[in-house]
């Protein structure tokens, strides 16, 4: 395939990701008011990992798509914390469907969004690298996200995205990794959730995953 193909097949590919995140999104507890908090904080929190992983991957494909790497790379770094953060509140190997797991890290999320003096990068005072080995995603944290925040905290290996051959490999790892991350965060929520889950989706992200220059690394120093 053609860098060209590769990035239309990969703009295909979310279109069936977001058309099956909707589907979840319906799915899911209508968000009760008039419900006990846990269970009000749980279905809002799940739902914002939808719809913001959804809207997070439409937004790096179509700067993908547009030519605008960098942006996409941005998004992306926050996307694996999505990932990482779903799976370690919704679908922890150590407490699948635990609710006495679940809802107090919903809570603590929400107090956290909603407050300008907490610490960001910490869920129920955990890390994002400790999060990551709990829930299995060392070698995927370890590989990558020093990489793109390299990208965020705008080092000086920004001038080298202008590079040919660099820009459409990173192009199309963007997009892979993008694609398996939003796969990931649905794949959380259904477990948690017990959601219809499509094979046919995820089988598409493995096989785009096939473009990939190396397996899980966006850039290896």
């Amino acid at each position: 395939m053609t860098f060209e193909q590769k990035i239309t097949e990969g703009l295909r590919v979310y279109d069936q990701i977001f058309k099956f995140g909707r589907k979840q999104l319906l799915e899911l507890p209508q968000w009760d008011t008039n419900e006990d908090f846990p269970n009000m904080t749980r279905h809002a929190v799940a739902k914002s990992f939808i719809v913001s992983s959804m809207e997070l991957t439409g937004q790096i494909t179509h700067n993908i798509n547009h030519r605008n790497l960098f942006i996409a790379l941005l998004g992306l770094r926050t996307l694996l914390e999505f990932d990482i953060n779903g799976r370690y509140i919704f679908n922890h190997p150590e407490h699948p469907k635990d609710f006495a797991w679940i809802d107090p890290l919903c809570a603590d999320m929400y107090k956290t969004t909603n407050s300008l003096d907490t610490q960001k990068s910490h869920i129920g005072g955990v890390g994002l690298k400790k999060r990551a080995i709990e829930v299995g995603m060392l070698g995927v944290y370890e590989a990558n996200y020093a990489s793109l925040s390299d990208y965020a905290h705008h080092t000086l290996r920004n001038g080298t995205l202008n590079e040919q051959p660099r820009f459409e490999t990173l192009s199309v790892d963007c997009i892979a990794h993008t694609l398996t991350h939003a796969n990931n965060v649905l794949d959380s929520i259904s477990n948690c959730y017990d959601l219809s889950f499509d094979d046919s989706v995820e089988k598409q992200v493995d096989a785009y995953m096939q473009h990939l220059n190396k397996e899980n690394i966006i850039e290896k120093k």
